[in-house]
């Protein structure tokens, strides 16, 4: 009675030849896992402290390079009728959020007389099983040799290199910058700093076109209106400004009852949606600087808003580890999505279909808007996400780190692309040109980057 699983997986770029970093990762997600489970699965040690689940072969998890692949064997045994199934489900979940390529996962139970395979490839399951008495070597063949009929093949491996992307120019300034934003024309990129001056810039000449004193106090966020028109800052002195973009002369300033974390308005320019320190999410006006609607549902600082094109979804994330779904329309909560305790940044696709959550620990979490399914976990970064933002097309998202890189993903199989280095310190934000086509970025080594994407 026991159970093997076997992964046969593609290389993940992000840990190059460390595999032990790999099992490392698994280990702890494993401490987690048995953390979860009801205590009568489980054995402790003399110290109360858990074991393994019982019974069981212990978790040995080994790695060995196949033809640019990774083979791993973690041995599980359990006697508990269904329970397999959890434990195999936990496995799966670990194939998808460290492995980037296709996996195929295959399961052999011999329990109660019962042969089970399964097989993990592009999303799909396949489930294949004999209750015959006399299982032997000669039928596990057979199983085996059906599913690589049906998949073409797939052990034979192929790994694929991620590009590396230099910078297309660099700007040294002699002050730090907080976010860095560009015009939805692609005219001019705006930048503030964390003394709270805001910069701009001509897109194609990269002449600084003004500088001024925006706070005088450190700065907390900014943004440029969806017509071009205005430029929105905020800052540690609890105002919202709005400013000329072309003239750069201050239009109206709006006093708010603490800190803003981050700023958006909605593609019809129509209203200011703004992320606070208290938690609570604030709606105004773009036109009076009036206050429409206040969301109330964080209970920790706020640091992000996007919203989606038709404008029926507001999505919010908060330092409470915590994405919630508002409709702009009445203010009202739709869903909430939970799972971690840490810090939380998010971004909604276009067309409201995903939403995607980066965390403080480096994972980043794709979820189905509609239903809140988690489609598919992986490890983004090795230390903490800065920013997630959606490229306007919605078939890629970029994210950023303290790790000094951006990184662009897929957002339909969540594989990475393309990784962006140049900059020497954390990477505290960065805009997507309208077009796709260009990357601006900031970071705290004092630099602001432009990057022709691929």
């Amino acid at each position: 009675m026991g159970r093997n699983i076997y992964f046969y997986l593609y290389k993940n770029p992000i840990f190059k030849d460390q595999f032990y970093e790999i099992n490392n990762y698994i280990r702890k997600d494993y401490g987690k896992f048995l953390d979860s489970l009801p205590k009568k699965y489980l054995e402790y040690d003399k110290n109360g402290e858990i074991e393994d689940i019982i019974p069981s072969e212990g978790f040995d998890l080994n790695f060995s390079d196949v033809s640019n692949g990774i083979t791993s064997y973690p041995k599980i045994s359990s006697g508990y009728d269904g329970f397999i199934d959890y434990i195999l489900g936990f496995w799966r979940r670990i194939a998808t959020k460290y492995f980037f390529e296709e996996c195929v996962l295959i399961d052999i139970h011999e329990f109660k007389n019962e042969f089970s395979l399964y097989f993990f490839y592009k999303g799909d399951i396949k489930y294949l099983s004999s209750l015959d008495d006399d299982i032997n070597h000669t039928e596990i063949i057979e199983c085996i040799d059906i599913i690589i009929k049906q998949y073409n093949k797939p052990f034979q491996y192929e790994f694929k290199e991620i590009s590396v992307l230099s910078p297309t120019y660099s700007i040294k300034l002699d002050q730090t910058p907080k976010m860095v934003i560009f015009s939805p024309n692609e005219k001019y990129f705006v930048c503030i700093l964390f003394n709270g001056e805001i910069i701009k810039w001509n897109f194609h000449t990269r002449e600084i076109l003004q500088r001024f004193a925006g706070h005088n106090q450190r700065a907390d966020a900014i943004s440029i209106s969806s017509d071009n028109r205005y430029i929105l800052s905020s800052a540690w002195d609890k105002t919202l400004k709005i400013w000329d973009l072309l003239s750069g002369r201050l239009r109206t300033t709006i006093q708010v009852e603490t800190y803003i974390h981050f700023i958006k308005t909605t593609p019809n320019n129509k209203f200011i949606v703004t992320a606070m320190d208290n938690g609570k999410i604030v709606i105004w006006e773009l036109s009076t600087g009036k206050k429409i609607r206040t969301l109330e549902g964080h209970v920790r600082m706020a640091f992000s808003v996007s919203v989606t094109s038709d404008e029926k979804y507001i999505v919010t994330s908060a330092y409470d580890g915590t994405i919630k779904i508002w409709e702009l329309k009445t203010g009202a909560l739709i869903r909430t999505i939970t799972g971690h305790e840490r810090r939380v940044i998010s971004t909604v696709s276009g067309n409201g279909k995903l939403v995607i959550g980066a965390y403080s620990d480096g994972n980043i979490e794709i979820w189905d808007l509609e239903t809140g399914h988690l489609i598919k976990e992986i490890l983004g970064h090795k230390e903490m996400i800065t920013k997630v933002q959606f490229m306007h097309n919605d078939q890629f998202f970029v994210s950023s780190s303290s790790d000094f890189t951006l990184k662009v993903w897929n957002a339909n199989d969540g594989t990475c692309v393309q990784i962006l280095e140049g900059h020497s310190a954390e990477i505290s934000d960065f805009s997507i040109a309208l077009s796709d086509n260009f990357l601006v970025s900031c970071a705290h080594d004092n630099s602001v980057i432009i990057w022709k994407l691929n």
